[in-house]
């Protein structure tokens, strides 16, 4: 079997890179609940018994902020903010999680 032949310096692309322009990223502050009314919502909805209500405040909160950054505030995966927001599953966080998503997003 013959030996494979590597060579010494990189071939140049024949390709020139072209820049890419990068632009910020635009928040929807309006949508945004401020904390106040965020805490009413969520403490009605638990005091009610409407799960429902809470689920989408918090789901709509989640989806609204960056999840990296929630996730290290929280100190929950990215995966878990993610399977909490996709309807492919049955929205049922642990106390845990509730807590660590409460803390971050209405205190």
């Amino acid at each position: 079997m013959a030996k494979t032949k590597i060579l010494k310096r990189q071939k140049k692309s024949s390709k020139k890179l072209k820049a890419i322009t990068l632009y910020p990223l635009k928040l929807l502050d309006e949508n945004i609940l401020d904390r106040e009314t965020l805490k009413s919502l969520l403490i009605e909805a638990l005091i009610d018994g409407d799960i429902e209500m809470l689920k989408d405040v918090l789901i709509t909160q989640i989806r609204l902020q960056n999840k990296a950054e929630l996730a290290r505030k929280s100190k929950l995966g990215r995966q878990t903010l993610y399977d909490l927001i996709e309807g492919k599953r049955e929205f049922n966080p642990t106390i845990k999680t509730l807590s660590a998503l409460l803390k971050v997003i209405a205190a």
